[in-house]
């Protein structure tokens, strides 16, 4: 079974909590940013884990042919109707589920560090343009 309705709490996915719980304590947050954070992590890397998954059991040339096709397929959608998919047809799917993956989680720890980082200032970061500093910062190498 790849994906549950629910936590195991079997050793093994106690030992990630406890381990992710544990770091997320150490970066300073407090237990409600902790705990949001944790969902966050899980989440992600869940669901990535549960779409990229039948993909990753197929040969290299599988899948570099199977998301050349996916992009022939967005580009040729109804522009009227699916205008931001046909213009960035051409980038979705590029490179492996392992680039996109870093590329999300680096996006995501950027934001949990901006948005705790906000609450400590004592300011909702949802109502202070901390999206806009998000997209806006430049990604680290």
């Amino acid at each position: 079974v790849l994906v549950r309705a629910a936590p195991t709490r079997l050793a093994n996915e106690l030992r990630i909590t406890e381990a992710l719980l544990r770091e997320l304590r150490r970066g300073g947050f407090d237990p409600a940013q902790v705990a949001a954070a944790y969902h966050s992590l899980i989440e992600l890397t869940v669901g990535a884990a549960a779409i990229d998954a039948t993909m990753a059991a197929e040969p290299a040339a599988a899948r570099r042919r199977a998301y050349r096709e996916w992009r022939a397929h967005y580009g040729t959608l109804d522009p009227a109707e699916f205008p931001n998919a046909v213009a960035v047809a051409g980038h979705l799917y590029e490179g492996s589920a392992d680039d996109r993956f870093v590329f999300a989680l680096d996006a995501l720890l950027l934001g949990i560090r901006v948005t705790a980082q906000g609450f400590d200032a004592g300011a909702d970061p949802r109502r202070e343009g901390v999206a806009k500093s998000v997209t806006s910062t430049p990604r680290a190498k």
